[in-house]
This record gives C-alpha cells, sequence and structure tokens, in this order.
C-alpha cells in the first residue's frame, strides 16, 4: 500500500530558491554537458553515471544555459537528453525565461525533431498524466507565457510519437527511510511479478528497486542513484533484478502548495522550478516520489 504520508522539503529545498541564483557559477558547463579544467571550482564528488537518476548540479547548469528551444535539440542530439520528460523539464526553463518566442514554423521543426529523436534513439516517451499534472499547475502561474507553454505541451499528449499512455509505468514509491545522521534516505519500489522481466523470480520477500540519495559530496545539490548492491537492500524487502535500469527511468517527485484555499500538485525533480512558476504558491510538501519506468521500447 502506497505510504500517502507528505514529508517536510526543508532538507530537499536546500538548492536554490531560484535556478538563476547560480548563473555566475554556470559557465564552466556547455550544453554538451562537458566540464572545463577550472579546479578552483567546487566539484562534486564523482558517481558511477550509469546508476545516476537525477544530479541536481549537472541539471541546473543545463537548465541556466538553454535558452531556446534549439539548446534543447543539441542536448538530444548529443546524447545528454533521453527522455521526453527530461524535455519538458527544460522547456519549463526555456519558457519561463524567454522574450521572444518560437514562431509556427520553428517549433514544426523541432516537434519533427522530437519525434525523430523518440523513433531513432528510443527516447522515452512522455504520459498523459504527467504533461496534464503540469497544465492544471499552470493555470495558477502569473506569466503570461503559460499560454504558449501549455499549448505546446497539449499538442504532445495529442501525438503518439511523442507521448504514451502505455509506454511507461507511474510508480510510486512503497516505502521511505531517512538515515539521519547523514542527510540522505532511500526510498523503496515494489513491482509485481508481471512488472518485470523475472517473472519467475523465486527469491524470498518481493521484486522491485531501491534509490538512495542525498547531498552531493559538499555542494548544495542532491543526487539520486538506483541501489544495484545487495547491502542496499537490507531491511527493505525488496531485491533488485538486473533488468531494472536507469536508462528506462524518469524520477522526479509531485510537489504540493497552498494557494489560498487551494492545494496546487506539480510534478518536477527540483522544487525551485516550481517556484518560479508558481510564485503566489507556498507551504510546500512533498506528496509522493515517483518513477515513469519504461515498459516499451
Amino acid at each position: 500500500e502506497h505510504s500517502s504520508e507528505t514529508k517536510d522539503v526543508s532538507s530537499r529545498d536546500a538548492e536554490p530558491s531560484s535556478l538563476q541564483e547560480i548563473v555566475s557559477d554556470s559557465s564552466d558547463i556547455a550544453l554538451t554537458g562537458s566540464r572545463d579544467n577550472d579546479t578552483s571550482k567546487e566539484r562534486p564528488k564523482e558517481v558511477e553515471q550509469e546508476r545516476v537518476l537525477f544530479d541536481g548540479w549537472a541539471f541546473s547548469r543545463l537548465a541556466v544555459n538553454c535558452a531556446t528551444v534549439w539548446d534543447i535539440s543539441a542536448l538530444i542530439h548529443n546524447g545528454t537528453l533521453t527522455s521526453m520528460f527530461e524535455v519538458i523539464e527544460l522547456l519549463l526553463q526555456v519558457y519561463y525565461k524567454i522574450t521572444d518566442f518560437p514562431g509556427a514554423k520553428e517549433l514544426t521543426m523541432f516537434k519533427r525533431g522530437l519525434r525523430n529523436a523518440c523513433v531513432d534513439k528510443k527516447m522515452q516517451k512522455a504520459s498523459p498524466k504527467y504533461i496534464n499534472m503540469i497544465t492544471s499547475a499552470l493555470i495558477h502561474s502569473p506569466f503570461q507565457q503559460k499560454t504558449t507553454l501549455t499549448r505546446l505541451l497539449n499538442s504532445f499528449i495529442k501525438d503518439d510519437t511523442l507521448c504514451s499512455q502505455t509506454d511507461n509505468l507511474d510508480l510510486q514509491e512503497d516505502m521511505f527511510i531517512e538515515d539521519p545522521l547523514s542527510g540522505g534516505y532511500k526510498h523503496v519500489f515494489i513491482l509485481s511479478r508481471d512488472q518485470t522481466l523475472s517473472r519467475d523470480c523465486d527469491f524470498p520477500g518481493m521484486c522491485g528497486f531501491v534509490v538512495k540519495g542525498g547531498p552531493n559530496g559538499t555542494n548544495q545539490f542532491w543526487l539520486d542513484e538506483l541501489c544495484t548492491n545487495e547491502e542496499d537492500y537490507e531491511g527493505t524487502k525488496v531485491h533488485y533484478h538486473g533488468d531494472v535500469l536507469p536508462r528506462d527511468m524518469f524520477y522526479y517527485s509531485i510537489w504540493s502548495g497552498a494557494r489560498a484555499m487551494t492545494r496546487v500538485r506539480v510534478p518536477d525533480r527540483v522544487l525551485a522550478s516550481c517556484k518560479q512558476w508558481l510564485p503566489d504558491v507556498s507551504n510546500w510538501v512533498t506528496e509522493c516520489v515517483c518513477v515513469q519506468y519504461r515498459v516499451t521500447r
């Protein structure tokens, strides 16, 4: 049974309240995600990239450097983005700070590139539920560009090359384990036998996976990784099969905030993104942590 308990976000909101606050420290990250050799700037700890589900340090710099839809296209072309969920995440950043809206012809070309990526590069499709949650939240935003962005996002739902009701499992965490000593945490996800390739599993307990996260070294951003070591599963009643891979997952939180007498719910990996678009919403909490797990390739 899924836990409905909301969690305080004070620790996870240690990131800047606006991603623009880090722009002065972001010049060392190009749109390719490559870093320069300036060792005077603080670097996060080295991580095994194949296990990473979300690197707040890397994402924040991509978000700041993305200024147009063509910057997003470049990130798809070089393999930095592998999911339509990531595309939507960066579109929220681009349209928040945009001053020159792309025309109809440009958007047609942009969407054609997205379709090609979903077909040729097998990029993960978005889900209608995820997009609808975003557009419902944008209704409460005071910024005029929400209208243009909402129209673009709604067009994704109508395109089955970009968006699918059945390509992803919409998973919600089944258990949250916090480590007060390290400041880290674990999110436990359970898969039914028909949701994993290991359907003849006879191991004790339940099939699933664990995501662990916490502060990335001494910097202010967070890092979330898929656990693949047996010791990380102790005490969770869950065991891991190697067919569950980060490349098939989009990992995010559903945030909930108060606006007058209304609760506004937004799916996003970074609370700062929600705060940018919804400055009149306050008292943010994490409702749950979720994974869009791709089952169709």
